[in-house]
């Protein structure tokens, strides 16, 4: 496997990168030290600009109280974890909270939240439809730029830190805006999951991307060199639970909790597990199609199950706090 030589922003270190995909004009890499992966070089700032906003357009048009129920039954999981730290009065920040159905639960329980995005039209929809108290357009430097004394007991980054080119500053302006001992809950994807590829719908979707976008791709050398969800330019970075944990260790945190979770659970509801019943339905149907993803879902999800007792999951939820 060819490599090169990159700074690594996660371990600190100058370091071999074996280079895993080839892209047209981009590299997808993985450092020999900590097992991030990224890019060998990134897209333009105006080009992860634009896919990073308005790209909930078409969600804005309606509201989904579907959304708002998941939405509130994770803010339990959350404010269940980082009790007692938090309280009725504490204050929070959503970083990339896009409609504002996360800053809605969080309100709801009496947290006065203030949620900061790009995008203008998220930024309306949180503002006249969730009501949330405070919405602001623009990055987290901005913000700190505009109100350099603004303190936050708790910051909310959900799927949000694979999108931001450079993590580092994202996280430094994050220690920066939390007050002492505050609380970060930090969730991305897990770049060492293999459920995406055990459920029929986002294998398809991953294997079509992977596919038209690698020169070098297959479906045997991805089981090998999971890298999800790396999809340049709407994700930059894969994360795993080890890497990210040196990350915020490095940059002044202390790790609380460290986990992943999976498709179906309270944190990641939209894509849920297939039941015994619906593959019994599907079966009825006489359909191939329908037998086929059920079956292929139902059987993946025993498999998923096993996975995220070993960390697995496809998604990563850490809790640390400010030191």
């Amino acid at each position: 496997m060819k490599t090169m030589t990159k700074d690594c922003l996660i371990c600190r270190t100058r370091t071999n990168h074996s280079i895993l995909f080839y892209l047209l004009e981009l590299n997808i890499v993985k450092c020999r030290n900590c097992g991030h992966k990224t890019l060998d070089k990134y897209p333009e700032p105006v080009e992860i600009k634009e896919v990073n906003t308005g790209m909930y357009q078409r969600l804005s048009k309606e509201y989904d109280f579907q959304k708002y129920k998941w939405a509130k039954e994770s803010v339990d999981v959350y404010l269940k974890k980082i009790q007692p730290q938090v309280s009725r009065n504490s204050s929070l920040l959503d970083i990339g909270g896009g409609l504002g159905y996360y800053s809605k639960a969080f309100q709801e329980k009496g947290i006065k939240t203030t949620l900061i995005d790009l995008d203008i039209v998220s930024l309306e929809f949180a503002k006249t439809k969730q009501n949330i108290d405070e919405v602001f357009q623009g990055t987290t430097l901005d913000f700190l730029i505009k109100y350099p004394q603004r303190k936050f007991d708790i910051i909310f980054c959900r799927h949000v830190i694979e999108h931001i080119e450079n993590p580092l500053l994202l996280i430094q302006d994050i220690n920066m805006l939390l007050k002492s001992d505050g609380i970060l809950i930090l969730e991305t994807d897990n770049s060492k999951s293999h459920e995406i590829l055990l459920n029929y719908g986002t294998k398809k979707f991953y294997h079509n991307l992977y596919k038209e976008k690698f020169v070098n791709y297959s479906l045997t050398k991805l089981v090998f060199n999971p890298i999800f969800a790396l999809d340049p330019p709407r994700h930059l970075h894969a994360f795993d639970i080890k890497n990210l944990k040196i990350f915020l260790i490095n940059n002044g945190f202390k790790i609380k909790e460290a986990q992943s979770y999976s498709f179906g659970s309270k944190l990641w509801p939209n894509i849920p597990n297939t039941s015994f019943k619906q593959l019994l339905n599907s079966l009825k149907t006489f359909s191939k199609k329908s037998i086929k993803i059920n079956t292929y879902n139902f059987f993946g999800g025993f498999i998923r199950y096993i996975l995220n007792k070993y960390n697995r999951g496809a998604g990563i939820i850490i809790i640390a706090k400010k030191l």
